[in-house]
Protein backbone atom coordinates (compact mmCIF):
# COMPACT_ATOMS: atom_id res chain seq x y z
CA UNK A 1 0.00 0.00 0.00
CA UNK A 2 2.90 2.27 0.94
CA UNK A 3 4.36 1.67 -2.23
CA UNK A 4 1.56 2.08 -4.55
CA UNK A 5 1.08 5.68 -2.59
CA UNK A 6 5.33 6.20 -3.46
CA UNK A 7 4.48 5.48 -6.90
CA UNK A 8 1.80 7.81 -7.60
CA UNK A 9 3.64 10.54 -5.76
CA UNK A 10 6.68 9.70 -7.86
CA UNK A 11 4.05 10.03 -10.91
CA UNK A 12 2.89 13.26 -9.60
CA UNK A 13 6.64 14.36 -9.10
CA UNK A 14 7.63 13.40 -12.78
CA UNK A 15 4.19 14.91 -14.39
CA UNK A 16 4.98 17.99 -12.37
CA UNK A 17 8.58 18.00 -13.85
CA UNK A 18 7.62 17.31 -17.26
CA UNK A 19 5.00 20.63 -17.01
CA UNK A 20 8.00 22.89 -16.00
CA UNK A 21 10.23 21.49 -18.38
CA UNK A 22 7.31 22.39 -21.10
CA UNK A 23 6.90 26.20 -19.77
CA UNK A 24 10.39 26.37 -19.98
CA UNK A 25 10.83 24.61 -23.58
CA UNK A 26 8.15 24.28 -25.77
CA UNK A 27 9.89 21.86 -27.44
CA UNK A 28 9.46 19.39 -24.69
CA UNK A 29 8.49 15.76 -25.23
CA UNK A 30 10.67 16.26 -28.56
CA UNK A 31 14.51 16.60 -26.37
CA UNK A 32 16.43 14.46 -23.98
CA UNK A 33 15.53 15.62 -20.98
CA UNK A 34 11.78 15.01 -21.06
CA UNK A 35 13.12 11.51 -22.97
CA UNK A 36 14.81 11.17 -19.47
CA UNK A 37 12.56 11.79 -17.20
CA UNK A 38 9.59 9.57 -19.03
CA UNK A 39 12.12 6.57 -18.84
CA UNK A 40 11.43 5.86 -22.00
CA UNK A 41 13.54 4.49 -25.33
CA UNK A 42 13.01 6.17 -28.06
CA UNK A 43 14.60 5.10 -31.30
CA UNK A 44 16.37 7.23 -33.06
CA UNK A 45 15.29 8.53 -36.13
CA UNK A 46 17.92 6.85 -39.54
CA UNK A 47 18.51 9.02 -42.99
CA UNK A 48 15.46 6.47 -44.53
CA UNK A 49 13.28 7.28 -42.26
CA UNK A 50 13.50 11.18 -42.96
CA UNK A 51 13.19 10.68 -46.26
CA UNK A 52 10.53 8.39 -45.76
CA UNK A 53 8.76 11.08 -44.11
CA UNK A 54 9.36 13.84 -46.03
CA UNK A 55 8.34 11.72 -48.71
CA UNK A 56 4.57 11.14 -47.11
CA UNK A 57 4.72 14.32 -46.60
CA UNK A 58 4.79 15.48 -49.98
CA UNK A 59 2.44 12.83 -51.19
CA UNK A 60 0.31 14.23 -49.00
CA UNK A 61 0.84 17.81 -49.59
CA UNK A 62 0.33 17.01 -53.23
CA UNK A 63 -2.60 14.69 -52.76
CA UNK A 64 -4.02 17.93 -50.89
CA UNK A 65 -3.26 20.30 -53.30
CA UNK A 66 -4.57 17.79 -56.34
CA UNK A 67 -7.44 17.78 -54.50
CA UNK A 68 -7.59 21.25 -54.21
CA UNK A 69 -7.16 21.65 -57.47
CA UNK A 70 -10.02 19.46 -59.04
CA UNK A 71 -12.25 21.44 -56.50
CA UNK A 72 -11.21 24.79 -58.05
CA UNK A 73 -11.77 22.43 -61.57
CA UNK A 74 -15.13 21.79 -60.72
CA UNK A 75 -16.17 25.83 -59.69
CA UNK A 76 -14.37 26.45 -62.94
CA UNK A 77 -16.46 24.00 -65.27
CA UNK A 78 -19.95 25.28 -63.01
CA UNK A 79 -18.80 28.77 -63.67
CA UNK A 80 -18.54 28.07 -67.44
CA UNK A 81 -21.44 26.14 -67.80
CA UNK A 82 -23.43 28.94 -66.16
CA UNK A 83 -22.07 31.22 -68.89
CA UNK A 84 -22.88 29.41 -72.13
CA UNK A 85 -26.21 28.91 -70.28
CA UNK A 86 -26.56 32.82 -69.99
CA UNK A 87 -24.96 33.50 -73.63
CA UNK A 88 -27.38 31.00 -75.15
CA UNK A 89 -30.12 32.84 -73.69
CA UNK A 90 -28.65 35.75 -75.01
CA UNK A 91 -28.31 34.45 -78.43
CA UNK A 92 -32.00 33.36 -78.26
CA UNK A 93 -33.27 36.23 -77.60
CA UNK A 94 -31.61 38.30 -80.29
CA UNK A 95 -33.29 36.08 -82.92
CA UNK A 96 -36.31 36.28 -81.31
CA UNK A 97 -35.97 40.30 -81.77
CA UNK A 98 -34.89 39.56 -85.36
CA UNK A 99 -37.86 37.94 -86.52
CA UNK A 100 -40.54 40.26 -84.55
CA UNK A 101 -38.58 42.98 -86.39
CA UNK A 102 -38.64 41.02 -89.86
CA UNK A 103 -42.20 40.44 -88.90
CA UNK A 104 -43.09 43.79 -88.42
CA UNK A 105 -41.31 45.11 -91.35
CA UNK A 106 -43.12 42.84 -93.59
CA UNK A 107 -46.36 43.30 -91.65
CA UNK A 108 -45.74 47.33 -92.52
CA UNK A 109 -45.38 46.74 -96.05
CA UNK A 110 -48.25 44.87 -97.15
CA UNK A 111 -50.27 47.76 -95.06
CA UNK A 112 -48.55 49.63 -97.70
CA UNK A 113 -49.16 47.68 -100.47
CA UNK A 114 -52.69 47.44 -99.66
CA UNK A 115 -53.25 51.01 -99.38
CA UNK A 116 -51.09 52.01 -102.12
CA UNK A 117 -53.59 49.58 -104.58
CA UNK A 118 -56.89 50.80 -102.74
CA UNK A 119 -56.13 54.41 -103.57
CA UNK A 120 -54.76 53.82 -106.98
CA UNK A 121 -56.83 54.76 -109.71
CA UNK A 122 -57.96 51.90 -112.12
CA UNK A 123 -56.05 52.60 -115.44
CA UNK A 124 -58.22 53.22 -118.35
CA UNK A 125 -55.86 51.15 -120.95
CA UNK A 126 -57.08 48.28 -122.14
CA UNK A 127 -53.98 45.46 -122.40
CA UNK A 128 -53.52 41.86 -122.51
CA UNK A 129 -51.01 39.53 -121.56
CA UNK A 130 -52.21 37.12 -124.37
CA UNK A 131 -52.25 39.56 -127.40
CA UNK A 132 -53.07 43.40 -127.91
CA UNK A 133 -56.31 42.45 -130.56
CA UNK A 134 -57.86 40.91 -127.24
CA UNK A 135 -59.54 43.84 -125.05
CA UNK A 136 -59.23 43.12 -121.43
CA UNK A 137 -63.10 43.82 -120.97
CA UNK A 138 -63.79 40.09 -122.57
CA UNK A 139 -61.21 38.07 -119.99
CA UNK A 140 -62.28 35.37 -117.91
CA UNK A 141 -59.01 36.29 -115.60
CA UNK A 142 -59.16 39.50 -113.10
CA UNK A 143 -56.84 40.21 -110.04
CA UNK A 144 -58.61 40.22 -107.42
CA UNK A 145 -61.11 43.20 -106.03
CA UNK A 146 -61.20 44.29 -109.64
CA UNK A 147 -58.12 46.56 -108.64
CA UNK A 148 -55.87 45.71 -111.88
CA UNK A 149 -57.47 46.00 -115.03
CA UNK A 150 -54.44 44.60 -117.10
CA UNK A 151 -52.97 41.09 -117.39
CA UNK A 152 -55.83 39.54 -116.96
CA UNK A 153 -56.38 36.86 -119.85
CA UNK A 154 -55.78 33.72 -119.44
CA UNK A 155 -54.87 30.27 -121.96
CA UNK A 156 -56.12 26.93 -121.46
CA UNK A 157 -53.93 24.11 -121.38
CA UNK A 158 -53.54 21.92 -124.46
CA UNK A 159 -51.41 19.03 -124.52
CA UNK A 160 -47.75 19.37 -127.04
CA UNK A 161 -48.10 16.10 -129.11
CA UNK A 162 -48.12 17.39 -132.62
CA UNK A 163 -51.88 17.39 -132.62
CA UNK A 164 -52.10 20.61 -130.28
CA UNK A 165 -54.10 22.56 -133.43
CA UNK A 166 -56.82 19.92 -133.76
CA UNK A 167 -56.66 19.35 -129.68
CA UNK A 168 -57.35 23.17 -129.31
CA UNK A 169 -60.35 23.26 -131.55
CA UNK A 170 -61.76 20.48 -130.14
CA UNK A 171 -61.89 21.43 -126.90
CA UNK A 172 -64.19 24.47 -127.76
CA UNK A 173 -66.60 22.23 -129.75
CA UNK A 174 -67.04 19.23 -128.14
CA UNK A 175 -66.09 19.89 -124.82
CA UNK A 176 -62.76 17.62 -123.99
CA UNK A 177 -59.37 18.27 -126.61
CA UNK A 178 -58.91 14.17 -126.45
CA UNK A 179 -62.17 14.49 -128.87
CA UNK A 180 -59.51 15.89 -131.84
CA UNK A 181 -59.35 12.67 -133.93
CA UNK A 182 -63.22 13.33 -134.23
CA UNK A 183 -62.71 16.96 -135.00
CA UNK A 184 -59.84 15.37 -137.72
CA UNK A 185 -62.23 13.22 -139.58
CA UNK A 186 -64.99 15.72 -140.19
CA UNK A 187 -62.72 18.25 -141.56
CA UNK A 188 -61.41 15.59 -143.91
CA UNK A 189 -65.00 14.51 -144.74
CA UNK A 190 -65.70 17.91 -145.44
CA UNK A 191 -62.36 18.61 -147.67
CA UNK A 192 -63.02 15.26 -149.58
CA UNK A 193 -66.55 16.62 -150.59
CA UNK A 194 -65.16 19.79 -152.05
CA UNK A 195 -62.47 18.76 -153.35
CA UNK A 196 -62.29 21.07 -156.48
CA UNK A 197 -63.13 23.91 -154.53
CA UNK A 198 -60.37 23.62 -151.43
CA UNK A 199 -57.88 22.88 -154.67
CA UNK A 200 -58.64 25.95 -156.43
CA UNK A 201 -59.37 28.12 -153.64
CA UNK A 202 -56.87 27.10 -150.64
CA UNK A 203 -54.33 25.33 -153.02
CA UNK A 204 -53.50 27.39 -156.31
CA UNK A 205 -55.29 24.91 -158.40
CA UNK A 206 -53.05 22.34 -157.45
CA UNK A 207 -53.66 18.49 -156.55
CA UNK A 208 -49.78 18.32 -154.46
CA UNK A 209 -50.96 20.63 -152.39
CA UNK A 210 -54.14 19.12 -151.86
CA UNK A 211 -52.69 15.81 -151.72
CA UNK A 212 -50.72 16.98 -148.73
CA UNK A 213 -53.46 18.63 -146.73
CA UNK A 214 -55.70 15.17 -147.17
CA UNK A 215 -52.84 13.31 -145.74
CA UNK A 216 -51.99 15.34 -142.75
CA UNK A 217 -55.91 14.91 -142.25
CA UNK A 218 -55.62 11.45 -142.38
CA UNK A 219 -52.77 11.08 -139.89
CA UNK A 220 -53.81 9.61 -136.81
CA UNK A 221 -57.40 8.29 -137.91
CA UNK A 222 -56.70 5.97 -140.50
CA UNK A 223 -56.25 2.36 -139.71
CA UNK A 224 -52.38 2.19 -140.79
CA UNK A 225 -51.65 5.55 -138.39
CA UNK A 226 -54.26 5.56 -135.87
CA UNK A 227 -51.75 3.51 -133.46
CA UNK A 228 -49.70 7.04 -133.49
CA UNK A 229 -50.21 9.32 -130.16
CA UNK A 230 -48.12 11.85 -131.42
CA UNK A 231 -46.70 13.47 -134.78
CA UNK A 232 -43.93 14.79 -136.60
CA UNK A 233 -44.35 18.88 -138.21
CA UNK A 234 -45.11 17.22 -141.13
CA UNK A 235 -48.81 16.47 -139.82
CA UNK A 236 -49.15 19.45 -137.68
CA UNK A 237 -52.10 21.88 -137.95
CA UNK A 238 -51.51 24.03 -140.94
CA UNK A 239 -52.86 27.36 -139.55
CA UNK A 240 -53.52 29.01 -143.10
CA UNK A 241 -55.41 25.89 -144.58
CA UNK A 242 -56.71 24.13 -141.94
CA UNK A 243 -58.36 27.42 -139.85
CA UNK A 244 -60.41 27.92 -143.44
CA UNK A 245 -61.37 23.92 -143.68
CA UNK A 246 -62.32 24.04 -139.71
CA UNK A 247 -64.39 27.17 -140.22
CA UNK A 248 -66.62 25.71 -143.29
CA UNK A 249 -66.63 22.03 -141.58
CA UNK A 250 -68.03 23.43 -138.14
CA UNK A 251 -70.13 27.07 -140.06
CA UNK A 252 -68.24 28.78 -137.49
CA UNK A 253 -65.70 31.58 -137.76
CA UNK A 254 -62.05 30.76 -136.58
CA UNK A 255 -59.58 34.00 -134.99
CA UNK A 256 -56.32 32.72 -135.01
CA UNK A 257 -54.08 35.20 -132.55
CA UNK A 258 -50.48 35.33 -133.03
CA UNK A 259 -48.08 35.30 -130.39
CA UNK A 260 -45.32 37.04 -132.69
CA UNK A 261 -46.97 40.52 -133.30
CA UNK A 262 -45.32 41.15 -136.57
CA UNK A 263 -47.69 38.73 -137.98
CA UNK A 264 -51.21 40.00 -137.73
CA UNK A 265 -54.34 38.17 -136.24
CA UNK A 266 -56.57 36.66 -138.66
CA UNK A 267 -60.30 35.68 -139.08
CA UNK A 268 -61.44 32.77 -140.84
CA UNK A 269 -64.97 33.20 -142.23
CA UNK A 270 -66.49 29.92 -143.11
CA UNK A 271 -67.84 29.74 -146.67
CA UNK A 272 -70.47 27.80 -145.67
CA UNK A 273 -73.48 29.01 -144.38
CA UNK A 274 -75.64 27.81 -141.52
CA UNK A 275 -78.67 25.74 -142.05
CA UNK A 276 -80.29 28.03 -139.35
CA UNK A 277 -79.33 31.87 -140.47
CA UNK A 278 -81.02 33.15 -137.34
CA UNK A 279 -78.07 31.45 -135.44
CA UNK A 280 -74.80 33.80 -134.93
CA UNK A 281 -71.95 31.55 -133.53
CA UNK A 282 -69.09 33.18 -131.82
CA UNK A 283 -65.99 32.64 -133.42
CA UNK A 284 -63.65 29.55 -131.79
CA UNK A 285 -60.01 30.68 -130.99
CA UNK A 286 -56.91 29.36 -131.58
CA UNK A 287 -53.42 30.85 -130.25
CA UNK A 288 -50.33 29.79 -131.67
CA UNK A 289 -46.96 31.18 -130.29
CA UNK A 290 -43.68 28.77 -130.48
CA UNK A 291 -44.95 26.07 -132.53
CA UNK A 292 -47.76 25.32 -130.11
CA UNK A 293 -51.57 25.87 -130.32
CA UNK A 294 -53.38 27.12 -127.26
CA UNK A 295 -56.99 28.55 -126.86
CA UNK A 296 -57.85 32.10 -125.36
CA UNK A 297 -60.28 31.64 -122.31
CA UNK A 298 -62.45 34.36 -123.27
CA UNK A 299 -65.84 35.54 -121.68
CA UNK A 300 -68.57 34.42 -124.50
CA UNK A 301 -70.97 36.97 -123.56
CA UNK A 302 -68.18 39.64 -123.67
CA UNK A 303 -67.00 38.58 -126.74
CA UNK A 304 -70.14 39.26 -128.68
CA UNK A 305 -69.24 43.12 -128.79
CA UNK A 306 -65.45 42.51 -129.55
CA UNK A 307 -63.92 43.86 -132.57
CA UNK A 308 -62.33 40.64 -134.49
CA UNK A 309 -59.15 40.48 -136.57
CA UNK A 310 -59.27 41.37 -140.34
CA UNK A 311 -59.83 39.02 -142.98
CA UNK A 312 -57.58 37.48 -145.96
CA UNK A 313 -57.99 38.65 -149.35
CA UNK A 314 -58.71 35.17 -150.88
CA UNK A 315 -62.13 34.91 -148.85
CA UNK A 316 -63.56 37.61 -151.36
CA UNK A 317 -62.52 35.45 -154.08
CA UNK A 318 -63.82 32.53 -152.73
CA UNK A 319 -67.55 34.65 -152.18
CA UNK A 320 -67.61 35.36 -155.06
CA UNK A 321 -67.13 32.06 -156.73
CA UNK A 322 -69.93 31.20 -154.61
CA UNK A 323 -72.29 34.18 -155.42
CA UNK A 324 -72.18 35.28 -151.76
CA UNK A 325 -71.46 38.63 -150.23
CA UNK A 326 -70.76 39.64 -146.82
CA UNK A 327 -69.83 42.52 -144.78
CA UNK A 328 -66.51 42.53 -143.68
CA UNK A 329 -63.03 44.08 -143.93
CA UNK A 330 -59.56 42.37 -145.05
CA UNK A 331 -56.42 42.57 -144.56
Amino acid sequence: MVSNINNINLSKNISKEILDVSNQNPIGLADERSIHLLNIQVKQFTNDDIEHMAKDTENGTNDIMQHIMNIKSNEVKEDKAEENKVEEASVTLKKQRRVKNRIRKESQKTTLIIFGLLLRKPTEKKTSFVHPDIPTECSCYRLDLGLVYNSSVGLKTIKSDGYCGYRALALQLHGDQNQYTKVKQTMLSHLNANYEFYRDILCNGRDNIMNRVINRLEFGIIPETAHHTSCSSDYWFDALRDSQIAADAYTTPIAVFMGNTHWKSVLYLPFTIPSDTNRHPQPLNLFHCSNHFSMVDLIPSRTRYMEWPSVRPYHKAGWDFLGLAADYKTT
